[in-house]
């Protein structure tokens, strides 16, 4: 079998954890927007704008980033490139913080996430839940953990659990989980 080389592989996880801002920031938007908090909505979604400038800077590309090729990747990571991720993930970190401050102080944002929706930790493991929403119901499970693939033995994750189950507890999983990607 043909092994990716360490620097590429690392290049693709940092690809991987761009993509995991992005995803992470659009969720929070929409579920902002359905509970009713559109300037959160507006805040996040320009934010992921930076996500989506890195990635373009990156791989070319904003959405479809086709960074991997067989036995490496498209690009590399020049000294300039890695200066404006640097300078993204300082801003980013900054609005995160942001963010989960927001979460988890905003009145009118708690009466509509806490105590809302609330999953179990045996309703989570009995439905077969994943991700965030599994790990917001105090389910410590996430693949780059249990089969890490790629570079992910040589730069591990930290799990991120909480045990309550609700809503607020999925907003604030996947804030931290996007503190520890910064």
């Amino acid at each position: 079998p043909f092994e990716v080389p360490q620097r590429a592989q690392a290049v693709r996880q940092i690809v991987a954890g761009l993509e995991r801002l992005h995803r992470h920031m659009h969720w929070l938007g929409v579920a902002a927007h359905e509970a009713g908090f559109d300037t959160l909505f507006m805040y996040s979604w320009r934010d992921r704008e930076v996500v989506m400038k890195l990635l373009e800077t990156m791989t070319g590309n904003r959405v479809n980033y086709s960074i991997n090729v067989l036995g490496g990747v498209k690009n590399d990571i020049t000294p300039e490139i890695a200066a404006e991720l640097r300078k993204g993930m300082d801003y980013l970190e900054e609005r995160i913080r942001y963010y989960l401050d927001v979460v988890t102080t905003d009145t009118m944002f708690l009466n509509r996430t806490r105590n809302i929706g609330t999953i179990t930790r045996d309703e989570a493991e009995f439905f077969g839940l994943l991700g965030p929403t599994a790990r917001a119901s105090g389910l410590a499970r996430d693949v780059r953990l249990e089969a890490p693939y790629a570079s992910y033995a040589r730069f591990p994750i930290s799990l991120i659990t909480d045990e309550r189950g609700d809503l607020e507890a999925r907003f604030v999983v996947r804030m931290k989980e996007l503190l520890v990607t910064c």
